[in-house]
């Protein structure tokens, strides 16, 4: 009774959505460690190779007498939610996966156990700890990694293109670049005469994604509007004055052409989208986001080349991109609860984070005090992405329609709102009228979507 009140407690829940599996894992105080049941083997679902590895080798070294009792799979978030979803006996014990995917799957997920809950609560992010769970009648998500986008830029290619980098602002932004105002103003030099990198124009200064509301959401943050700002989700707040301004920056950004064709014109709505591979890979752009999940040693010859920072300011205010992070759940129906408590367990050790942040491309969501922080000296770009992170705001996963089954964040994946900024980026509709578009889109999708 005390941990189930415990679990409320932290969570400061008002109600339950859906029913978890309780708990079966059998905690030893006296070792404090989990009971790991008898011939025990448990699969975990992630989405790295690294990672999944790195796991593995961190179970066998903390416990040699069950050595091989962990394997992992690879497996996209949305691919291991469907197997949780799917015939018991094939899913795996513990996945990581997006809490978005997970929400539908509450009575296939176990509640974690207490002494798990703890251990959560006493150090990870408290923000995303709650939205992670917000929706279960019990802890049933740890939260394990950030799940965003951070700003980059290539120092190594902008001197060589000739622009002064030795400078940089407290947030790791070169002088020369931390604000839009600058980076605007040099697309406006290169519309006369493009630079030439690696034997190849640069037509493309920065790839604003309009194709993908989540990665191009920072852009209209720039008057300082948030999505369901008020914590209602039929009011999504695109009629704010706040909201106008971030269409007018995606008005700014085409008039700039920070993105041209081979031709010289501006590059269609449509193609603007969010291009990693340009950015890491091919170091065609000097300027784009990475996302957090990101192997940047499998990518980058010279990761000395990239510098992670906090977004520029446009007209003195600061970009807020959305993040959630990725959870750890343990199967309901697993055969070996203990065991798989075990490992979140591990995990949840200054071992096992120091472990993730130098054998894996994540970042553990962690507050800044916590006991089992790792440390970033051998990593410099993890803890510039680290740092860069700060300007993030939660994606408000949990935030549903109350009357469909329906994440109200889905309005900007599916409400056709991508459609009217391309629209605006196109110069065929003035800011204003793609507000008033983007407006009557959200209502109507919001009006199909909250039905019984």
């Amino acid at each position: 009774m005390k941990k189930f009140l415990f679990v409320l407690f932290v969570l400061g829940l008002t109600g339950a959505a859906w029913a978890q599996v309780p708990s079966r894992a059998q905690f030893d105080s006296a070792t404090g460690r989990y009971e790991i049941e008898q011939g025990a083997t448990i699969t975990v679902a992630v989405d790295s190779d690294s990672l999944g590895q790195t796991l593995v080798d961190l179970w066998n070294r903390s416990h040699p007498e069950a050595a091989g009792g962990v394997e992992f799979v690879n497996l996209s978030s949305s691919a291991a939610a469907q197997k949780l979803a799917g015939p018991t006996d094939e899913a795996p014990d513990v996945v990581m996966a997006s809490v978005s995917d997970l929400l539908p799957l509450a009575d296939h997920l176990a509640a974690i156990d207490g002494n798990l809950v703890q251990a959560a609560y006493q150090n990870v992010d408290r923000t995303f700890y709650k939205s992670a769970n917000e929706k279960f009648n019990a802890v049933a998500a740890l939260p394990l990694a950030y799940d965003g986008l951070v700003f980059a830029w290539n120092k190594k290619m902008l001197a060589a293109l000739g622009y002064d980098v030795s400078q940089v602002t407290p947030d790791n932004l070169s002088s020369s670049f931390d604000t839009w105002e600058k980076i605007f103003s040099v697309a406006k030099e290169w519309q006369a005469h493009r630079p030439v990198y690696l034997d190849r124009t640069v037509d493309v200064l920065f790839p604003l994604p309009l194709d993908d509301l989540l990665a191009g959401y920072p852009a209209v943050t720039v008057g300082g509007w948030q999505i369901f700002k008020e914590g209602n989700p039929l009011k999504p707040g695109f009629e704010k004055s706040e909201f106008l301004k971030g269409i007018e920056f995606i008005k700014a950004a085409a008039d700039a052409k920070i993105s041209v064709g081979p031709d010289g014109t501006l590059t269609p709505g449509s193609l603007m989208r969010q291009n990693p591979d340009a950015f890491l890979a091919e170091q065609m752009t000097p300027f784009g986001l990475v996302e957090t999940g990101t192997d940047l040693e499998a990518v980058l010859t010279q990761p000395e080349d990239i510098q992670f920072s906090r977004m520029p300011t446009w007209r003195n205010t600061r970009m807020t991109p959305l993040m959630s992070v990725k959870v750890g759940v343990i199967n309901g129906f697993t055969r070996f609860p203990s065991a798989a408590c075990e490992l979140l367990r591990l995990w949840y050790t200054k071992e096992g984070m120091q472990a993730l942040v130098d054998h894996s491309p994540y970042i553990p969501p962690l507050i800044r005090d916590a006991k089992i922080a790792p440390d970033y000296s051998g990593n410099s770009l993890k803890a510039q992405m680290l740092a860069a992170l700060t300007s993030s705001v939660p994606e408000p996963v949990s935030l549903w329609l109350p009357l469909g089954h329906q994440a109200a964040v889905e309005v900007l994946r599916d409400g056709g709102v991508t459609r009217i900024f391309q629209d605006v980026w196109d110069g065929a509709k003035t800011p204003q009228e793609g507000q008033k578009a983007v407006v009557a889109a959200a209502d109507r999708w919001i009006n199909a979507n909250n039905q019984k």
